[in-house]
């Protein structure tokens, strides 16, 4: 039974709806991961960006990897480990009481894992294209933001279901001040149900109140290496700062916005940036990245040193080590109160859990 969080950061983390590939954002949780970092080699560049000036190596992490729940065989089906059955889920969120909330894609509908493994149905008949996503509030509620869209429109479900849905605007929200978003693929909630979006393809992050409320917050700056490209995922800290997983032309980066600056924490997160998933961050600031085409997780560290957490690299399904496990496009991530992390295997069906050693 997981202990409830104080000071939790909600968030909403993003998938697809129409295909195995997607797009996430991540949470934060103030119970960090307990590794024990020892150097070594490691193929993907532990290099650390701006403002770490040298290169610093990548580290050795010691996790264990297990299956959750879900199975080879795609379906719609409740129970628990094996006997339950998702269909490509992407989009992950924990709620205070250690319930997890999955955005089971090909199924459109919301699935709910208490705290015992136990998977039911939450919400059904979801509609929405492109990147979509699920988040938690202080109170209880499940929001549900259709991503890829023009018109940002929130459903917010209560505990028991019931839901309210409310449209996103600029201005004062007559005609003509409402925001055409293009391609939101990112957001993240905080303790309050304000929504922050991560609009792909205007590069900005806009962050929309719970009456629909929409107030740009970054981007629209000059091209340049620390500004905004295509954010796909975001996560905030609980001191407010930003992180944004952007495409760059050497891969996936991750960029730090703060007091309205934006600066480069990490380079070459992920080799191809064409298609990301979840960002997440922890209480000391150690953020986590789904690389979906590169099927691993992977840790970025406060002072930017990037090291795989858990995959191989190349897609296939297997418990175990860190260094052994497999995972095929892995998308949606959540971390619960005692640090272990939930990563929602896309291509494999199933949800699994990284337990530190």
């Amino acid at each position: 039974m997981m202990k409830k969080r104080s000071n939790l950061v909600f968030s909403l983390i993003l998938a697809t709806l129409v295909s195995v590939g997607c797009d996430v954002a991540g949470k934060e949780d103030p119970h960090p991961l307990s590794f024990i970092p020892t150097p070594y080699p490691s193929a993907l560049s532990g290099t650390a960006a701006s403002p770490i000036p040298t290169a610093a190596p990548a580290l050795k992490l010691k996790v264990t990897v297990s299956t959750l729940a879900g199975g080879e065989v795609p379906g719609m089906q409740n129970g628990t480990g094996a006997n339950a059955r998702f269909n490509a889920p992407g989009s992950m969120a924990i709620d205070a009481a250690g319930n997890l909330f999955v955005l089971d894609s090909q199924n459109r509908a919301i699935r709910k894992i208490s705290p015992a493994g136990m998977v039911s149905a939450f919400a059904s008949n979801l509609s929405g294209d492109g990147e979509s996503g699920i988040g938690t509030d202080a109170a209880g509620n499940v929001y549900f933001v259709p991503g890829g869209s023009f018109r940002m429109s929130i459903t917010r479900f209560s505990s028991n279901g019931e839901s309210q849905s409310y449209q996103a605007f600029f201005g004062d929200g007559k005609d003509g001040t409402r925001e055409a978003f293009d391609h939101a693929m990112g957001g993240i909630s905080d303790p309050a149900g304000n929504v922050y979006v991560a609009d792909s393809m205007n590069s900005f992050i806009d962050r929309i109140s719970p009456n629909g409320q929409a107030t740009r917050i970054a981007g629209g700056g000059l091209d340049g290496i620390s500004s905004l490209s295509s954010p796909i995922s975001i996560a905030i800290a609980s001191d407010g700062t930003l992180f944004s997983a952007n495409r760059g032309d050497d891969g996936m980066r991750i960029l730090k916005i703060a007091g309205g600056q934006v600066s480069v924490l990490a380079e070459g997160v992920a080799q191809y940036p064409g298609t990301g998933g979840a960002l997440a961050i922890d209480g000391v600031g150690n953020l986590y990245y789904a690389d979906t085409v590169g099927h691993r997780i992977q840790m970025i560290s406060p002072q930017g040193v990037v090291s795989t957490l858990a995959g191989m690299g190349t897609a296939g399904f297997g418990d175990g080590s860190g260094e052994t496990a497999q995972f095929n496009q892995p998308c949606g991530l959540a971390v619960d109160n005692t640090g272990n992390v939930y990563v929602a295997d896309s291509g494999n069906h199933r949800i699994r859990k990284i337990s530190p050693n």
